[in-house]
Order: structure tokens, then C-alpha cells, then sequence
């Protein structure tokens, strides 16, 4: 932590209010811990206070407040009169509304702005988000108090923004007098368990999530009572809340208390302390229950917690709040059933809950005190002085940086899936990793003359590029890492190579998509060369499988060929544990997740679907994916022919924090796709234990030959593409034999949770990572595996290793066995 300047700074922190929630209350933290190290504070609220200001005033703090109303165009004038009129050195936006009135005058008059991100909205962002997320590319610094604020960034900015967590330091204070606080406030006498949930209402606070997961609750605990802190923010959300305490007949169970000054102080009465949120970054009152020793339930959003890992090899959280179940119990958001159970588990064990709030206690005093936030935000304004344009150093970061090119969410598909998972995977402990998007098509070209949409698409490209080029000039990235698949997105993407080669930067291409061999097979003699330079061109050519590397080794002898494997995403999966046993009164559900198309094999399984209805085998279809509304309205027209409609759930597109849900209402998986790579959803789904019957292409067979027919039985079974009989073979075996489903789903959960974890993947590509850059050795993140081959330094040497290659025969269809 850098020493305090000699020369006092003088700083104006913007904001816009005083009252309110978390971001608030660490101003004002903030503003008192600087002014007792020397530093000239000025506190510049947009409009009202909202507070006492008289605490700030004791401190040495100035507090200016503006009383702005609506768009005031007059308050950049004000704004900038104050800055001249204090001298100040520095100015911190600490909210967006403040970056954005603040932005003009401060830089008219030459001022250091730096911005800090404290938070996101769970629904659409404002225009001031959306304002500041571009002034940005001007500040000197970018702070962020939550480590999962990063993805609201552009990448660039993401990469060189500052994490500066919350602190605060609180005396733990008897329970007694807060008890008898809480029981004041709630107009009765507490002889129940007593939940605290402090938070406004909004939307993002996730109190109907709450109220759900209370209702239940009160069947084992009838006489428990929860009581709300906080201000109404959003007076519809407010209704809501209202309508659903009635709904509930929570009336004498549930209390409102409205905002509390010094709300913390409540903290020690509560039995539970409960935060419910959808959305959240590092929010202070979890600090503040962390410091009175009040057992925690919580949600697992932003900077809260994680769940519990699936894989014993994914690398530890360090800079979240909370871990499960270590310090608090954690559920995933939107959940009131697991939100419930995690109450009642609190409640029905109350020596190992204090045990948590106890280790918890600890660890705030330790990691987050107020002193260790204002040294953070002293050595942020110190370095934001020292800068000038963006914030970006000239010396070589200490982990190499790796910029991957790929698409991004909105985006969807394998390939979006599969970046997020590297990005978030144990390689990002190690390497730096940054996303820059590739360019998305627009959605409206029907409607744009064919000149113009070609047009548009070209110069949308050349920025692309030129934003490419800039970065890697600009920038200290050791290797871009492409992601590509076959048609104009490989074209597009030689052209990045030739790029990277032009300012010295590595470059790794990463194939993606099914049909990558066929696309090179179906080229003509020019085109194929001109591939087979591209592809020698690139320092490592990385494929899915063993199986692929053969099959597209003979179109490139000369390029460096490396195996890296998909792998699933753990966290995504821990969110929705699946019942063991179907319902006996319930139809067996198969699970189709995919874009509706004829590739991805949906006739067949309507076909399939067909046969089992023919057969009198009860089963639904769960058909979930996007589909255009005539394609939507042909495959349901399809159906309906096949006397299915019944049967049939059109459950449309799927975002990727809804699959734990809906794997967790399907007994099947069914996969029958006639072209793919190593498909992600696949490996989620098995990770997830559902059984699944999928199609014999690209990776599947490699993956799942170690599944193949044991005594008669076929734990995963894979059939030929477009082969609706085989299909529905095996998935009546499966819907008429719980026994086999049964084995089957517990056999390609082991399998697929061991085999093809993050760790493997990342041990995998942190090979591929040393073997390109030099200085850079390889990390193990599991047990040794043959992840990849040696890196070779000659043409002979990787013809003579690649032609020793074999990948599993496809597997040969089995008999099923009879139940056992």
C-alpha cells in the first residue's frame, strides 16, 4: 500500500445522495477515513442529503449539495464552480449519475476523474449506466467494489480496472438490547425465531423470493417471524410485496419497519440473518452482519458467495464475502424452495449456525476493515494522478495476457458457452484473460437492400479489425486466442492472424463447430491451400478430440495440433440438484436443448417420439431452443401430424441460467444431432445426472466409449445419425426401465464430473499456453492426463507423432439387457 503524499490531496467525491443503501454508506466511510489521514475531503451531492451531515462537518468533511431536480442543465455550471473554488485535485464519480454530471466540468478544467462501479440493475441498465460505461474509455482509473462487476465492462476496461472492496469497522454489540430493539419495532413480543432482511424494495432485493421461502418455512417453525428494514425504492415492487404478504396470510408474521438509521444495530437480535438479492455486487450489510455474529443465509450473487463447488480441483474464491459452508449457508438466486431449506437448517441447528457466524466475525475483522479500503482508495487516487489517458501501464503485467477473439453473450451457442467457461475457469488465477467480442450480424437484414446490408457488414468488419490492430498494438498481449468454426467466420479469422503476425503477437486457433472436416473437405484446390497456410500460420491449431485432430491433420501437416477438450461449467450445474426417481404417476420427460433445425436432428426425434406414442410407452417431449416463429410454427404443424401436441412442450429459447431448472424437470437427455463437435450441452447435461441417448458424431463417441455395452447394457447409448427407429429404441428402453435410467444416469454423471471438469480443460490449455510462449510454464490443475501432445519443432516430428493417432471406433450398436 503506497504512504499517504506529504501535500494533502484534495478530492471531491460525487454522488447522489447521502441516503440510501450500500454505496452510500461506504461514501461516507470513506469520506471520514480520509479526512483522519489528512487528505482534504469535499462531499458533492447531486441532489439533497438526505442525512445529517453534521458527523461529516465534525470530521473536517465539506458537504455541497446541489438540490438538482429532473435533467437540471444548470448543474455541470454549479458543478464546475465548485471544483475551481475548492482547487480540486481529483474528482471522484462514485455512482453513474455522478460520472456522467461531473464528466464535462472536470475535464474543461483539466481535473483527474476517476469512476468506481458499485453496483448493476437486475433489469434493463439506465442511460446513465449506459453513458458511463463510454466515458470510461477517459477517466484515469476504474475502480470496482465487486469482482463480478468486470463483465459489465468493455473488455479493455475490465482488464485494467481497480478492485477496491468494501470495509468497515463495527463493534459487535449484546444481543439483549437488539432484541428488545426488534421487538419494539415489530409491535409484539418475539417468542419465535426472528429472520432480518435489510434492503430497500426493489426488484433486485428479491423480497417475494423471500416471502415465498418464509411461507414455507412457517409449516415446521409456525411461530418464526421475519422482519423487512428498509425504504421503498420501487412503490410497484412495493404493491407486489403487499399483495403477496395478504396472499400468503403472512400479515402477523411479516413486519415492515420502514428505514432504520443505524439499521446494523438491529443485526444482533436476529436469529437469521437473510439476504435475498437477484442482483448484487459487495453489499455492505452483509459486512455489518459478518461483524455482529448473526448466522447468514444468503443468495450466491456478485461478490456474496459462490456455491459449493462441484469438482474438488475448481480453484478457490478469495476475494468473496462469504463461503458455504464454511461462514454462511448459500443458495442460488430466485430459488425460494432452496432459500427455505437453507432457513430451516439455520434454525433447526443453531450451535453449528453460530459456529459459522462466529468463523465468519473473524474473517471480517481480518480481511475487511475500513482502514485496509482507505489505504486501497489512497493508492487508486495516488496511481489515477500519475496517469494520464486511459488507465493502462506501459510495463509488462506479471501474468502473461491472453486475448481471446470470439463471440460473447447476447450471443448463444456451444462456442459462447465454451469462452465464458474459460474465463471464469482456474486459468484466469494465472493468465490474464480478456474477451473482445467478435462482431455480431445484425438481426434486420431482410429488411436492408442487399447493397446496403453488404455494405454495412463490411465496415463492420474493417472496424473489427482496426479495433483488433489497435489493441495489439497498443497493448502488452502475449497470444491471441481465436475461436473459430468453418465458413466466412475462418476466412475472417485469417485475416486476425495475419494481423497478430504484423505486431509480433503469438496467435492460437481454436476449432470449434461439427462440420469443420467437411468444410475443408469441400473446398477447391486454391482455397484449400490457402487454408492449409492459414492454419500452419498459427503457433497452435487446438481441436476438441483426438478423433478430430486425425481427421483434420492430413488438410495441414505442417500446423501445430494440440487436444483440448470441452468441459462443463460446475457452478451452473450446482444450482439445481435433480430428483433421484421419477414420479410414478408422471410420464418419463425427455429433454431436447437445442436450435430447432433439421441439422440438430429434432424430425428424427419427433419421428422417434411418434414410434413410443404408437407403442402406447408414455413419454413427453420437453423441446427447448430458439426457433424463428414460422420455423416454430412448422416443427408444432409437425408434430400435431404426428398426433404428439399432447405430448410435446415447446419451451423456447433457454438462457444459461435456466438450465439447472429445467434438467432438474426432465428424467432424459436426448441429443440427436447429425453433425457436432464436442457439444457443451451434452457434458451439462450428463454432469447434471440425466441419462441420455445421443447420436454417434464428432467427439460423442471418443467421449462416451469408455460407457460402451458392459454385460448387454449400454450406459450411453449412441445411435446413427437420422435413424429415428434406433432412436426410439432406446429411448423406450429408458422410459419403460427406471432401473436402467437409473444406472445409466448415475454412470455418465461419474464419468463426465471426472473426466471432463474445468480443471482438465485449463491443465490442458495452460500446456498449450507454455509450449507457444516462451517463459511460461505449463500449470497442473489435476491429476496428470494426456491432454495434449509435445509441442514439435520439425514437420517430420508432427507427421511422425500425429500418424500414430487412432481414435475409439464408433461404437456398435448393443442389445439392451433386461432390468435388473
Amino acid at each position: 500500500m503506497n504512504a499517504p503524499n506529504p501535500r494533502p490531496l484534495r478530492i471531491a467525491l460525487v454522488i447522489d445522495t447521502l441516503a440510501g443503501g450500500g454505496s452510500e454508506h461506504c461514501l461516507r466511510r470513506l469520506a471520514h477515513g480520509l479526512a483522519a489521514r489528512g487528505q482534504a475531503v469535499f462531499v458533492y451531492c447531486l441532489r439533497t442529503p438526505g442525512i445529517d451531515c453534521n458527523p461529516l462537518a465534525a470530521a473536517g468533511v465539506t458537504v455541497r449539495a446541489a438540490e438538482s431536480q429532473g435533467r437540471d442543465l444548470s448543474l455541470p455550471v454549479r458543478l464546475g464552480r465548485w471544483l475551481a473554488t475548492d482547487r480540486i485535485n481529483l474528482v471522484h464519480a462514485h455512482s453513474c449519475a455522478a460520472l456522467v454530471a461531473s464528466f464535462l466540468p472536470a475535464k474543461w478544467q483539466g481535473r483527474t476523474v476517476v469512476h468506481v462501479w458499485h453496483g448493476w440493475p437486475l433489469g434493463s441498465p439506465s442511460r446513465h449506466h449506459l453513458l458511463a460505461r463510454t466515458l470510461d474509455r477517459w477517466v484515469a482509473g476504474i475502480g470496482l467494489n465487486s469482482q463480478a462487476l468486470r463483465t459489465r465492462l468493455h473488455p479493455r476496461l475490465a482488464a485494467c480496472a481497480v478492485h477496491l472492496p468494501n470495509g468497515l469497522d463495527l463493534p459487535a454489540l449484546p444481543r439483549g438490547p437488539a432484541r428488545q430493539a426488534l421487538a419494539a419495532l415489530a409491535g409484539c413480543t418475539l417468542d419465535g425465531p426472528v429472520l432480518l432482511s435489510i434492503g430497500n424494495l426493489r426488484p433486485e432485493k428479491g423480497t417475494l423470493d423471500l416471502l415465498l421461502a418464509f411461507s414455507r418455512l412457517r409449516r415446521d417453525w409456525p411461530r418464526a417471524r421475519l422482519l423487512l428494514v428498509g425504504g421503498v425504492i420501487d412503490r410497484a415492487y412495493a404493491v407486489r410485496v403487499a399483495t403477496a404478504v395478504e396472499t400468503l396470510q403472512l400479515e402477523t408474521h411479516v413486519h415492515w419497519c420502514g428505514p432504520q438509521p443505524d439499521a446494523w444495530k438491529l443485526l444482533a437480535g436476529a436469529d437469521v440473518f437473510c439476504l435475498s438479492s437477484r442482483s448484487e455486487s459487495m453489499p455492505n450489510v452483509v459486512l455489518e452482519a459478518m461483524t455482529q455474529g448473526v448466522p447468514i443465509v444468503a443468495t450466491a450473487v456478485g461478490d456474496v458467495g459462490a456455491l459449493p463447488s462441484a469438482s474438488p480441483d475448481d480453484a478457490p474464491h478469495t476475494d468473496l464475502l462469504l463461503r458455504s459452508p464454511d461462514t454462511a449457508l448459500l443458495v442460488p438466486p430466485a430459488s425460494p424452495a432452496a432459500l427455505a431449506a437453507a432457513l430451516h437448517q439455520s434454525l433447526g441447528d443453531p450451535g453449528a449456525a453460530l459456529r459459522r457466524a462466529a468463523h465468519a466475525q473473524r474473517e471480517a475483522q481480518a480481511r475487511f476493515s475500513n482502514t485496509a479500503m482507505v489505504g486501497r482508495y489512497e493508492a487508486f487516487y495516488h496511481h489515477a494522478l500519475t496517469r494520464c489517458g486511459p488507465n493502462r501501464s506501459n510495463t509488462q503485467p506479471a501474468r502473461a495476457r491472453i486475448l481471446m477473439l470470439g463471440p460473447a453473450p447476447p450471443q448463444t451457442g456451444g462456442m459462447v458457452t465454451s469462452i465464458q467457461n474459460l474465463l471464469r475457469g482456474p486459468l484466469s488465477a494465472d493468465f490474464d484473460l480478456a474477451l473482445l467480442p467478435t462482431t455480431q450480424r445484425s438481426t434486420d437484414s431482410g429488411r436492408t437492400p442487399w447493397i446496403l446490408g453488404r455494405c454495412t457488414a463490411m465496415a463492420r468488419h474493417v472496424r473489427a479489425l482496426h479495433t483488433l490492430w489497435h489493441r495489439l498494438r497498443s497493448e502488452p498481449i502475449a497470444l491471441l486466442h481465436i475461436h473459430t468454426c468453418s465458413g466466412f467466420t475462418f476466412w475472417r479469422n485469417l485475416l486476425d492472424v495475419a494481423i497478430a503476425h504484423t505486431t509480433g503477437t503469438r496467435v492460437a486457433l481454436h476449432i470449434r463447430g461439427g462440420g469443420f472436416a467437411d468444410f475443408l473437405a469441400a473446398l477447391g484446390p486454391g482455397r484449400r491451400l490457402l487454408a492449409r497456410t492459414g492454419l500452419a500460420w498459427a503457433d497452435a491449431v487446438i481441436v476438441l478430440s483426438s478423433g478430430w485432430r486425425k481427421r483434420l491433420w492430413r488438410y495441414s501437416p505442417c500446423a501445430h495440433w494440440y487436444i483440448v477438450p470441452n468441459a462443463y461449467d460446475p457452478a451452473l450445474l450446482a444450482a439445481a440438484p435433480r430428483a433421484s426417481t421419477t414420479p410414478p404417476d408422471r410420464p418419463c420427460r425427455f429433454l431436447f436443448l437445442g436450435p430447432l433445425t433439421r441439422a440438430k436432428g429434432l424430425t428424427d426425434l419427433l419421428v422417434a417420439g411418434g414410434l413410443l406414442k404408437e407403442r402406447h410407452i408414455p413419454c413427453e417431449l420437453l423441446i427447448a431452443g430458439p426457433a424463428t416463429p414460422e420455423e416454430l410454427g412448422a416443427w408444432q404443424r409437425q408434430a400435431a401430424a404426428l398426433e404428439l401436441t399432447t405430448h410435446t412442450h415447446w419451451l423456447g429459447p433457454i438462457a444459461p441460467a435456466e438450465r439447472p431448472a429445467l434438467f432438474a424437470s426432465a428424467d432424459c437427455f436426448v441429443h440427436p444431432s447429425h453433425c457436432e463437435g464436442a457439444p457443451n450441452v451434452v457434458l451439462e447435461a450428463a454432469a447434471a445426472g440425466l441419462p441420455l441417448v445421443a447420436t454417434a458424431v464428432g467427439a460423442l463417441p471418443e467421449i462416451f466409449a469408455p460407457l460402451a455395452a458392459h454385460d448387454g447394457e449400454w450406459l450411453a447409448p449412441l445411435v446413427p445419425p437420422g435413424d429415428a427407429t434406433v432412436l426410439a429404441k432406446y429411448m423406450a428402453a429408458f422410459a419403460t426401465n427406471p432401473k436402467y435410467r437409473a444406472r445409466a444416469a448415475a454412470a455418465c454423471h461419474q464419468h463426465i464430473r471426472d473426466q471432463y471438469g474445468p480443471a482438465r480443460t485449463a491443465t490442458a490449455l495452460s500446456r498449450v499456453y507454455a509450449a507457444v510462449l516462451p517463459g511460461v510454464a505449463p500449470r497442473v490443475y489435476s491429476s496428470p492426463a494426456e491432454d495434449t501432445v509435445p509441442h514439435p519443432a520439425q514437420r517430420s516430428a508432427i507427421r511422425a507423432a500425429c500418424s500414430t493417432i487412432t481414435a475409439p471406433a464408433p461404437p456398435v450398436l448393443a442389445p439392451i439387457g433386461d432390468s435388473r
